[in-house]
């Protein structure tokens, strides 16, 4: 049984890609982080590395009230239709019923990384485990009640909805006439992808994707950097926003492995690339030379933004490392071209100052990506931080100095003065206003003749009582 307000314990969270993998973190997904596409194109698919899934968020309210399209056979993506409740599908998909109101970002969440670890790398953790493990052959309604009801996700998700300071009895989103927003997800499952929307029955097979069978197969196959299944996604989202209309209010989240791992593995390429080369290579000797790893975890000392030293930086990172991690500040602004790297750890012409370069580069933007995890938590204490406290002392420490009494009076005068000068520009409008003036009748408006009412004997009458006068 589950309760009879299933939203009741689940809070509404803010759409924003850093709060989405703060929440994976917490479920316990190892490797995964969320970045939202600006641009939908396959290029820009191409820079995210290893993608788990898609999710889609937009205007469910307005997508569903719009006029349907006839139905017709999207040939882009094979043939649609609802998956059997047969085991097989049981077993191999989960897929699970959205129950609770606010649950949809963490619902998509979950179903996209207990599907995507069928076919990717993937690490989901032990959390994601013990739901799978115990909602397992269950149908999609009695993992929707499994999901909705089991405690460490939604103590996770409701982690991210803020302090409430004040509690109202209504939420915006619930008033009458609001619109709702909701997530689905996009995620391969044991080959297949599909289009999973918990307030649907079931999901949507959209292509089952060919994997080569034999490496020799693997080895024909068309070189790409992007999956297929990512392409087939993309024109999928292309179709369901050209079928918005002029409704632009969506977002594409993708689910990729953590940029950190590509980096570090890069690096250590590069590095151990640097080493055999230095001795034999022209050196710059003004170049500090990089360490041997880098200090990922104590890094963030150094805020690009204001080209500065932050206050705690002597107390968090080696001295010895302070001169090669301030020459990478130049650096912070240059993406990694990863195409770029391995042409140069394929090429053994490749000189030393271009591949310490590389090196550099790599090491600026792991420091980047330090800064903005950290960045990340401190926008998330502060999200969580219960002001009420703060505010209450601010306030009583105003009002011993009188502070409160005087803002107070001048607030109520400056609202007297507007209603006063709202009442004065009324009534010069009123006075200003020309009276309409009346035209002059037309001949069609001439007032006509009128009727003679004497009866046909009055005239002999008239001239008889003038004789008789006379």
């Amino acid at each position: 049984m589950f309760p009879s307000d299933p939203s009741a314990d689940w809070g509404t969270i803010e759409s924003d890609p850093a709060i989405f993998s703060l929440l994976l973190d917490k479920l316990g997904v190892k490797n995964a982080e969320c970045k939202e596409l600006v641009e939908l194109t396959e290029e820009s698919l191409e820079q995210l590395g290893t993608i788990f899934g898609f999710v889609f968020l937009f205007n469910y309210t307005r997508y569903h009230s719009r006029p349907q399209p006839q139905a017709t056979e999207p040939q882009d993506f094979g043939t649609y239709r609802a998956i059997p409740t047969d085991p097989e599908y049981i077993s191999n998909v989960f897929f699970a019923r959205q129950l609770a109101t606010n649950s949809c970002c963490s619902h998509a969440l979950v179903t996209l990384c207990l599907n995507s670890r069928t076919s990717t790398t993937i690490d989901i953790g032990e959390t994601l485990n013990d739901l799978s493990g115990f909602a397992a052959g269950a149908p999609p309604i009695e993992r929707g009640v499994a999901l909705q009801q089991f405690t460490p996700i939604r103590d996770a998700h409701n982690s991210f909805t803020g302090k409430k300071i004040f509690q109202i009895s209504e939420e915006p989103s619930r008033r009458k006439g609001a619109d709702a927003y909701h997530f689905i997800t996009y995620t391969l499952a044991h080959g297949n992808l599909y289009e999973m929307d918990g307030l649907q029955s079931m999901p949507v097979l959209l292509k089952p994707i060919q994997q080569p069978k034999s490496d020799q197969e693997a080895a024909q196959q068309p070189k790409s950097s992007l999956p297929e299944w990512c392409k087939i996604t993309l024109r999928r989202v292309q179709q369901r926003i050209a079928d918005m209309g002029d409704n632009l209010e969506f977002s594409l989240i993708a689910v990729i492995e953590k940029p950190r791992i590509r980096m570090e593995s890069k690096r250590t390429e590069l590095y151990e690339r640097c080493m055999k080369m230095a001795p034999t290579g022209t050196e710059d000797d003004t170049m500090p030379l990089p360490p041997a790893v880098f200090p990922a975890d104590t890094c963030n000392f150094y805020n690009h933004t204001t080209e500065s030293l932050k206050p705690t930086a002597p107390d968090t990172i080696d001295q010895s490392l302070v001169p090669y991690l301030l020459s990478l500040s130049d650096l912070f602004d240059i993406d990694i071209d990863y195409q770029w790297i391995d042409k140069l750890l394929s090429n053994d012409e490749t000189d030393f100052p271009t591949m310490q370069r590389a090196l550099r580069i790599v090491d600026a933007n792991i420091q980047k990506d330090c800064e903005e995890k950290a960045a990340w938590k401190e926008e998330q204490e502060l999200r969580d931080f219960n002001y009420l406290a703060l505010i209450g002392a601010i306030l009583e420490q105003q009002a011993k100095v009188g502070n409160i009494e005087k803002i107070t009076k001048q607030w109520i005068a400056a609202r007297q003065k507007e209603r006063e000068d709202d009442e004065r520009e009324a009534q010069s409008e009123v006075q200003t206003d020309p009276q309409p003036s009346q035209p002059a009748p037309s001949q069609a408006d001439a007032v006509p003749p009128q009727p003679d009412t004497s009866s046909p004997g009055d005239e002999g009458r008239e001239e008889s009582e003038m004789k008789k006068d006379e």
